[in-house]
């Protein structure tokens, strides 16, 4: 399967929505671990979650989020 197809298969599986884009799959075929990279649109706004208001973004971590498996592999989402 051509990635760009893949990519968009997982787009639609995950139901990502703005602001949150899928950047970036790579698939390890040795390890059976496939890796999703998220990202946010520049100039998004979040809730707060101590207060609830809408707030812009100041600064963002890379976290690794395991998920479901997708068949035999592990899938795993990395995001800021």
């Amino acid at each position: 399967m051509e990635i760009e197809k893949f990519t968009e298969a997982i787009s639609v599986i995950l139901a990502f929505e703005q602001p949150w884009l899928l950047t970036k799959i790579e698939v390890q075929p040795k390890n059976k671990v496939v890796d999703v990279y998220i990202d946010y649109a520049k100039g998004s706004k979040f809730c707060c979650s101590q207060c609830g208001d809408i707030c812009s973004v100041h600064d963002s971590v890379i976290r690794l989020i395991r998920h479901l498996d997708l068949l035999e592999y592990q899938l795993a989402f990395k995001s800021r």
